[in-house]
């Protein structure tokens, strides 16, 4: 994300420029951009630019004050901040996409423990997960008790949210997810090397649930 104002029109103008970075150094996202940065522009933006770290709202509001020039954000505080003019200057789906991803990626979900012996009540969790999912997405009426949740100002910043929010909502077939998932970890990896990005070459057996890999 970046200011109204701003010059930055590509990856390559954040040579020399301070980025907040939400998540730290070992930020997939921000390895992303790096490797972006390094292939479509020759750019080095480890070492030639300056980092910030912290969590998305220090950052979104240090970005506000004009303390980093861009930064990396969690999508709601992108949504918040675009509401009030600011502009995104790439998404990680393009980052993900240049890489040989071919759809959408879910970049978050749920951890438990394995073996586990209550698979009903995992299975009960997913179902329900999925079925608010698809409500939210076919009812305007189901946000209605949503709203109030989401802390939104005003009805723009409200919209974007939902908008932003159903977006996400993950839609492909569990083999497509995975192959794209086992591109972009591969990718990850050659990145980051086992110091960043861990010793593991493929994606662990069972990391998506219902995945016959786990069979």
């Amino acid at each position: 994300m970046m200011p109204p104002d701003t010059r930055i029109q590509s990856v390559q103008d954040l040579k020399g420029r301070r980025i907040g970075i939400a998540g730290g150094t070992l930020d997939k996202c921000w390895h992303l951009l790096l490797a972006y940065g390094a292939d479509q522009f020759g750019v080095d933006l480890e070492h030639d630019s300056t980092h910030a770290y912290g969590s998305s709202p220090v950052l979104a509001q240090e970005l506000e004050e004009g303390e980093v020039d861009a930064a990396l954000l969690d999508w709601t505080f992108c949504a918040r901040l675009e509401t009030r003019g600011f502009r995104r200057l790439i998404g990680v789906g393009d980052l993900a996409k240049s890489f040989g991803v071919v759809g959408d990626l879910a970049l978050s979900g749920y951890l438990f423990r394995q073996p586990n012996e209550r698979t009903d009540i995992l299975s009960a969790f997913a179902t329900a997960s999925s079925d608010a999912k698809r409500l939210l997405a076919r009812s305007d009426a189901a946000w209605v008790s949503v709203r109030p949740l989401m802390q939104a100002a005003d009805d723009a910043t409200f919209q974007t949210l939902k908008r932003a929010f159903l977006a996400g909502i993950p839609n492909r077939r569990l083999e497509d997810e995975r192959a794209d998932a086992e591109r972009l970890n591969a990718r990850l990896t050659r990145i980051g090397g086992k110091d960043r990005a861990g010793s593991q070459a493929m994606l662990p057996p069972g990391l998506y649930w219902g995945d016959s890999s786990a069979r």
